[in-house]
């Protein structure tokens, strides 16, 4: 799966962002629903944090699944202001 890329949506909206605004020198995301905000540099980390939550709970869900008789319990999920698409 390496190489393949995903889009980032707005957490609240799941729509894509806009990219390319530039303001005081350096790129800004927006969504184009509600308005959310922030540096590029924030919006792809913190969509990369979304994306490793999610693979890390589809990795247990698959666990579960297996029949190997391991357990999972999920704690209460996060906010993530800025997610990865499908």
């Amino acid at each position: 799966m390496s190489g393949d890329t995903k889009p980032v949506l707005c957490g609240e909206c799941q729509i894509p962002l806009e990219s390319g605004v530039k303001r005081d020198g350096e790129m800004w995301g927006v969504c184009s629903r509600c308005g959310q905000t922030d540096r590029m540099n924030e919006i792809m980390r913190e969509a990369a944090k979304h994306f490793a939550h999610k693979s890390i709970g589809d990795m247990f869900k698959g666990l579960g699944r297996s029949g190997s008789g391991i357990t999972v319990k999920r704690g209460p999920q996060p906010h993530f202001r800025w997610i990865t698409g499908e």
